[in-house]
């Protein structure tokens, strides 16, 4: 359900879901008056929204990151005048990032836009600002191409969003949404989400919680997405992690148990192998 929400970052309301919370609060008067623009930018009148990014762009001795991440936030603003003004002040306010940014948001080259997310997965976690720009990379890309394949460009954003280790709550549950949605419908029409996008996200939340048990425990439900169904990439990314969890995984050996009788030869191995290796831990 929150996925076909996300369709709304082609809209204001979405791109700024949550500027308020997703840093914590200051202490001085800057920190105050960034809070009161985050919420601004919230505002449904176009007007109000302009005034707090040209504010933004005033700020003396302000966090930058944050002032940047606001920026990124209204570059996805739908009314042009205020996506233009917050571009332009990204390049005073942080021109490393806005040489990749203003690429991304404006080129008409895909290559040139998958160099510029490539530069900031260089960046690392000080590209972390453009974090829910990339999100609305990816949901318009799914969308654009109604879901039916992700190649070079897609892993590359999800390469970035690794890269500057975004793992904030909004990101997490973005990923888990693009596996536990099976399809959208956008504009009256119907867009599925296939396994190449559900093993990015899956891959990108399995380094996310890494050795982590309780972490870990909450990729099960998502693995028995995968475990769902009857072939494909999906089904064998979904055999290979459940049997690294060991006894983690032990809910999960009833569907594992079922693809052992698989009539294709490679899932039977895999699934057998991901039963043994629960079994014995």
């Amino acid at each position: 359900m929150r996925l076909v929400m996300l369709l709304m970052v082609m809209g204001w309301s979405v791109c700024y879901l949550s500027s308020v919370n997703a840093q914590p609060k200051g202490k001085g008067d800057t920190e105050s008056a960034i809070d009161k623009l985050a919420k601004d930018l919230r505002n449904p009148n176009r007007n109000v929204r302009l005034k707090a990014v040209q504010k933004l762009g005033q700020l003396e001795g302000a966090d930058k990151d944050r002032v940047s991440m606001l920026l990124c936030d209204a570059i996805l603003d739908p009314e042009p005048t205020i996506s233009k003004t917050a571009l332009q002040l990204l390049e005073n306010v942080y021109p490393e990032l806005y040489k990749y940014i203003v690429v991304i948001v404006l080129d008409d080259d895909i290559r040139n836009k998958e160099q510029a997310i490539r530069g900031l997965s260089k960046m690392g976690t000080k590209a972390r600002p453009a974090t829910r720009l990339l999100h609305k990379v990816i949901i318009s890309r799914i969308i654009k191409l109604r879901g039916l394949f992700c190649d070079d460009f897609e892993e590359a954003c999800f390469d970035a969003l690794r890269e500057m280790e975004a793992y904030d709550l909004e990101t997490l549950n973005f990923m888990k949404d693009i596996i536990l949605t099976r399809e959208i419908t956008y504009r009256d029409q119907v867009v599925y989400i296939t396994e190449d996008y559900k093993i990015l996200a899956l891959e990108y939340l399995v380094e996310w919680a890494d050795t982590d048990q309780l972490k870990r425990k909450e990729l099960i439900p998502l693995l028995k997405v995968g475990l769902g169904y009857r072939e494909g990439k999906l089904l064998m990314k979904s055999i290979e992690i459940s049997g690294s969890y060991g006894e983690l995984a032990a809910d999960l050996l009833p569907l594992l148990k079922e693809h052992k009788l698989s009539s294709n030869a490679k899932i039977r191995e895999a699934a057998s192998k991901a039963v043994e290796k629960i079994a014995k831990r």
